[in-house]
């Protein structure tokens, strides 16, 4: 668990407070009788809150100094506090479950480096690709002065060029992505102002209706150009899961601390099945002639900017990409 996580009866603020106190902790915590004025002022910030949510106990879960998250107990039923041995017997139980999820991240860590290395190894046939499409545009580029007086090989010319520039253009790009560290560049910047540029340069070029909601949102310390990288990406794939015709809707709103920038479409949707073991990973797409790639680039950035990426999907009812932004 972290900020991020959601308890019912708890705003996102609340939670934020309680993972912050239990981050300096070693043992579990009676909120309603706090050992310090800390905690005793978390309690006092919302008690009802707390109730509400069934939350009296609190465990931190660590490993060595890694803080992993938190564990919540509700109040026994007899309203007796714990005691002793119980406050022991929950450290154990902490420990342990700190200790598999740490364990799970650990080989998360593993599969993403083998991974990784398998794409590295992958990127030596998009180079031969890319060594393939020059020579033929260079071979080509030979006849033109033997060929320039025929207005059809004039035309093919061009269309040549045109593709194979894209082509190499695009390759080399997802290329980059997969074998290259993510460096940013940070500026104040206004979001806003990002979305309304980029948004105008897009329209001319899109098949769906465009739609805006862009709320007051504070300056954002951010890598501007990665950033439209993201809305591109997400846009791009909104176009594609709605077809022709349909809508997208991209809003900005400002929330507990974190600017969200949304992404909506009405297409297709995604299956729980498909979010859950193939979205944001590299060469796993739903698109007919799609690699797979934009999301994976989208979260590599966005995670870079310390901030997170949701997505909630129905299948036949579309789609929603939130991109969270840490003010």
């Amino acid at each position: 668990m972290g900020c991020g996580m959601r308890a019912q009866g708890l705003t996102e603020q609340e939670m934020s407070a309680l993972v912050a106190y239990l981050r300096e902790r070693q043992f579990p915590v009676d909120l309603a009788a706090a050992p310090d004025a800390q905690g005793q002022r978390l309690w006092q910030l919302c008690p009802e809150g707390w109730q509400r949510a069934a939350i009296r106990y609190v465990v931190p879960l660590r490993v060595g100094r890694e803080f992993l998250g938190v564990m919540t107990l509700h109040g026994r039923w007899i309203q007796e506090p714990f005691t002793l041995e119980d406050n022991n017997f929950l450290k154990v139980i902490a420990d342990q479950t700190a200790t598999s999820l740490f364990n799970l991240r650990l080989v998360q860590r593993l599969a993403r480096a083998q991974q990784m290395a398998a794409l590295q190894t992958l990127s030596v046939f998009f180079v031969h690709d890319l060594k393939n499409l020059a020579s033929n545009l260079a071979m080509t580029l030979q006849n033109l002065p033997v060929h320039y007086d025929n207005p059809a090989f004039r035309d093919d010319l061009l269309h040549l060029i045109a593709n194979s520039v894209a082509k190499l253009d695009g390759m080399r790009g997802r290329l980059s992505v997969l074998t290259q560290a993510l460096e940013l560049y940070c500026t104040k910047t206004d979001l806003n102002e990002v979305v309304h540029t980029l948004l105008a340069a897009l329209r001319p070029s899109l098949t769906v209706q465009l739609v805006t909601d862009l709320q007051p949102v504070p300056p954002l310390h951010i890598d501007q150009e990665e950033i439209e990288k993201v809305l591109v990406n997400l846009v791009l794939n909104a176009q594609e899961a709605g077809g022709s015709s349909g809508e997208i809707c991209v809003g900005t709103e400002h929330r507990h601390g974190w600017v969200v920038l949304s992404v909506q479409d009405h297409g297709c949707g995604m299956t729980r099945e498909f979010m859950e073991q193939a979205l944001f990973q590299p060469f796993r797409t739903t698109k007919r002639q799609g690699l797979g790639i934009g999301l994976f680039q989208s979260k590599m950035i966005v995670e870079a900017h310390q901030g997170s990426i949701e997505v909630e999907s129905e299948v036949g009812k579309g789609s929603t990409f939130r991109v969270f932004l840490q003010c």
